[in-house]
């Protein structure tokens, strides 16, 4: 353990430097989170007891939640992997016809394999917050390690990355329990001063930076360093993701950021037409001073009552302002109709039913990918690909995958190929059923049926062991219908010969008894016959 000074070199001086140039997308950040979902990203100095914002209209929140859950759909759709599995290039170019399809099956149990440890993580819920994150900050960050995974807001945060967008570093502000830290940190760090803002807590930081090609973290706590660890390019747990990609920029702008305006807009007509109406729906009666009838009597009179009084006395005061709202009824109409096409609120393909299909999913990733537009790469080059990079680390780590050595890279697929093994699953079919109406079922005999069922079955998601027949076990039970078809052929004559055999007993049976009644009729008389 290496105990240092806060110096230019320490984590706690490099997060107060990239602060400031976080500030204003942090600033911009919280403009948003304000309109939507102000929990997301909170104003500056806000604790646990403080209060958030309360916006007057929900379709903010309701736009983070759905396009958010939408996105989550097709990125990482339930009942498929989000990615594949694929052979080096140069290894598949001296694979024979067979082995290509007995290597498919085994990606994709491979496949299936990594997907289970995803929901052990329990991923899913992450990415969820991640994505609700992204659409509202534009810039997240996501740790996962062997037991699980945890996101983390943008005021959380600090990065810097070069003018291609690559990162180099990232540091994380943490305020926990000094009980949190190991007993041999807690030992040598200096005591938290009483008169600081929460004594109770002390600042962890931890610092992600690239040193060549492979990632060095460490933590920090009151200027000691230590739980130090080294990554490989690929494997570093810690994922920085940004919305959109800005060249020479180390954050990314939010979706709601290009959006405020409507927000904005939605917010301000939202709170004063509900005050409007508050002060339409107060009921006022006014009574004339000098009148006959009395305000005490109006006041204690039950339903049913007579009272003495004059009708002309007595008068109501209204807001005489029906048709300015709904003028501006109109207008939060039509800004409530833009962010329903911005946040795609006005999609009804999804069913609410439990299972969804995959065309269903398809037409999502179609109108998400025509609405959000070049969204997809950047999160799948910095999201998605390094969520498979590390949990594929994780499990080698633990043996349990197989090492391999960059022989086998993960694709994912995203957008309209979100359901890549279907997509290749319906061109297979196509190439089959051309084949047929071409040249007619004669094709068949140039088509390898087993390599066929097994491309099948990895298209749709299915381990054909056990299901598909392997040659062996086809040229065993070919053997064994030549058998069963000679022993066929062979059983008439077998029969004819046994008849035949029998017949010939039979006649030789009669001529000896013929034989033996001649010889007896010569013999003398007083000998018996036999």
């Amino acid at each position: 353990m290496d105990q240092t000074e806060h110096t230019m070199g320490s984590a706690a001086t490099l997060y107060s430097r990239l602060e400031t140039e976080r500030f204003p997308f942090l600033q911009r950040a919280r403009d948003c989170a304000r309109q939507t979902i102000p929990a997301l990203v909170p104003p500056a100095g806000h604790s646990n007891s403080s209060a958030l914002y309360k916006p007057f209209q929900s379709t903010g929140a309701r736009s983070v939640n759905n396009l958010s859950s939408k996105l989550l759909l097709a990125l990482v759709p339930p009942t498929r992997a989000f990615f594949r599995l694929r052979l080096a290039d140069k290894l598949m170019l001296e694979l024979q016809p067979g082995e290509q399809s007995e290597l498919e099956v085994a990606l994709t149990n491979m496949e299936r394999r990594i997907m289970s440890e995803v929901e052990r993580l329990s991923i899913r819920p992450v990415l969820f917050e991640a994505l609700r994150q992204l659409v509202v900050a534009g810039n997240t960050l996501i740790h996962i390690d062997a037991d699980k995974a945890s996101v983390f807001s943008f005021e959380q945060f600090v990065v810097r990355r070069d003018h291609e967008g690559n990162m180099l570093n990232i540091v994380v502000k943490e305020q926990i329990d000094p009980e949190m830290l190991p007993e041999d940190v807690r030992e040598v760090i200096p005591p938290v001063p009483e008169d600081s803002a929460n004594p109770k807590c002390v600042d962890l930081y931890t610092h992600v930076y690239r040193e060549g090609k492979r990632w060095c973290v460490y933590q920090e706590c009151r200027g000691v360093r230590f739980n130090e660890a080294h990554y490989g390019e690929r494997k570093c747990p810690w994922i920085a993701v940004r919305w959109t990609s800005v060249d020479r920029e180390n954050y990314g702008r939010s979706h709601c950021d290009e959006y405020i305006g409507d927000l904005l807009a939605c917010e301000a007509m939202s709170r004063s037409l509900i005050r409007a109406a508050a002060i339409a729906a107060k009921v006022v009666f006014l009574v004339r001073p000098n009148g006959f009838t009395r305000a005490s009597d109006l006041q204690e009179a039950q339903e049913g009552d007579f009272i003495d009084g004059q009708p002309e006395d007595i008068t109501s005061v209204g807001v005489e302002k029906f048709h300015d709202f709904q003028y501006a009824k109109m207008v939060l109409d039509d800004i409530e109709k833009r962010l329903s096409f911005a946040f795609l609120l006005n999609s009804a393909v999804q069913r609410n039913g439990e299972r969804v299909t995959a065309e269903e999913i398809r037409y999502l990733a179609q109108e998400l990918e025509d609405t959000l537009g070049g969204v997809w790469s950047v999160l799948t080059r910095e999201l998605l690909y390094p969520l498979v990079e590390v949990v594929m680390s994780n499990m080698i780590a633990v043996n349990k995958l197989p090492p391999l050595k960059g022989n086998v890279e993960p694709t994912i697929i995203t957008g309209v190929d979100a359901l890549g093994r279907s997509h290749e699953l319906q061109r297979l079919d196509a190439f089959i059923g051309g084949a047929l109406q071409a040249f007619g079922p004669q094709v068949l005999q140039y088509v390898n049926m087993s390599d066929y069922l097994r491309r099948r079955a990895s298209g749709l998601d299915i381990d054909p062991s056990g299901l598909v027949k392997d040659e062996e076990q086809l040229a065993q039970e070919q053997q064994q219908a030549m058998a069963a078809q000679l022993a066929q052929k062979a059983a008439p004559a077998v029969a004819k010969g046994v008849v035949e055999a029998s017949t010939g007993n039979l006649e030789s049976s009669r001529t000896g008894a013929a034989m033996v009644n001649a010889g007896a009729d010569t013999m003398a008389p007083g000998y018996g016959t036999i």
